[in-house]
């Protein structure tokens, strides 16, 4: 009898006999692995100096401040690297008193007195003080309130809202040719950058206009998240830094910022908002308004004002038209000033004393110089 043929019996590859992945266990892996990337690289980006240009916040009066305690590596022009102070400000630690016997001095200004682009010790503020107390037996105390972007109007309400409760003895603020226009916007004009803006009406009263703070109060206001994000995050700092690179650099995402800002403003619907409405206005007048009034503030508070106006090596003639005019301005409202031009020239090589649009080093030391001989004749 003929064996039964049989069917070999063939087994299932392995493969065959896992169960199918679940998908909550590869979402959960995914998520796994992004959380350790992005670990790994807010871990490896401050090592390499990445990612820490990011240092403003936004401010419901100011439009925008410095984030306290951030520490910064600056690139985009020249380099330093350090923490802000507690307060935020580009500067050493200061106590709101003032220690007996100190004559203190309050430094108003943009990012040229702010000085990301050279050490803090090289920045003007600080070689003044060193400079003002190796020079007698009187103490002096020089705080830097500086940040980048301020315009005039912005240096006006921050001296009445913050600079004020350090009671400086004097106040000095750096005048820069953009600062003007900075300080007024187009009537009826909203969705321009969020800051106090100015106008002098019929009666040539300087009014303040906070149109677009209110239009812009969302956006102002704290926001736990991207608050966070900006004070810690260097993915963020390197996304904000791109996004900055191809706004100012990229016109056609210019183009298409500017459209994503209209289109996103259509919703606003903040019945708040009063668009006050005024007549254009001259920017360099409003300007001389402004500053009239802050000296009037500054008396007020018993600090004296003092004006220095950016050196003009390139020979812009609506700077050394503005140079003049504010010269005359303050021997008219009896405020001491200084055309930092020719001291410049006198080097022999003002373009040294430059990175690109900000004060090298040597810069800052040429207006330490100056600004040391004229707080120093100052009388008390």
């Amino acid at each position: 009898m003929s064996p039964v043929a049989t069917t070999p019996t063939v087994k299932p590859p392995i493969e065959s006999l896992k169960k199918p992945r679940s998908k909550w266990r590869t979402a959960l892996e995914t998520t796994a692995f992004l959380a350790v990337s992005v670990a790994l690289l807010e871990w490896f980006l401050p090592i390499a100096g990445v990612g820490q240009e990011e240092f403003l916040q936004p401010d419901r009066k100011l439009g925008c401040r410095h984030i306290p305690g951030k520490y910064v590596v600056w690139r985009m022009e020249g380099f330093s690297r350090g923490h802000l102070n507690s307060t935020g400000l580009r500067d050493i630690e200061h106590n709101i008193g003032k220690t007996p016997g100190t004559i203190r001095v309050a430094l108003l200004g943009d990012s040229s007195t702010e000085g990301l682009q050279v050490p803090l010790d090289d920045t003007y503020a600080r070689l003044v003080e060193k400079q003002l107390n190796n020079s007698g037996t009187q103490k002096y105390e020089v705080i830097n309130f500086a940040c980048s972007s301020y315009s005039t109007g912005q240096q006006h309400e921050q001296f009445l809202n913050e600079v004020a409760t350090y009671k400086p003895d004097i106040t000095v603020l750096l005048y820069n040719r953009g600062d003007a226009v900075e300080n007024i916007r187009k009537p009826g004009k909203l969705n321009v950058e969020p800051r106090p803006y100015f106008y002098v009406d019929a009666q040539g009263t300087l009014q303040p206009d906070s149109s677009v703070l209110s239009y812009n109060q969302a956006k102002l206001s704290p926001n736990p998240v991207f608050d966070f994000l900006r004070a810690h995050s260097s993915i963020y700092g390197v996304l904000s830094s791109t996004h900055l690179a191809l706004c100012t650099n990229e016109p056609l995402y210019g183009k298409l910022k500017n459209a994503f800002d209209w289109l996103s403003n259509l919703g606003n619907t903040n019945k708040n908002v009063t668009n006050v409405l005024y007549p254009e206005q001259d920017a360099f007048r409003v300007t001389r308004s402004l500053l009239v009034d802050l000296n009037n503030s500054c008396k007020a508070n018993n600090s004296k004002f003092v004006l220095l106006v950016f050196p003009n090596t390139l020979g812009d003639l609506d700077l050394a038209y503005q140079a003049k005019q504010l010269l005359n301005l303050s021997k008219e409202e009896n405020f001491p000033s200084f055309d930092l031009t020719q001291s410049f020239y006198d080097t022999g090589n003002p373009g040294a004393l430059f990175l690109e649009y900000h004060f090298s080093s040597a810069g800052h030391k040429v207006v330490a110089d100056q600004l040391t001989k004229l707080l120093s004749s100052l009388s008390f």
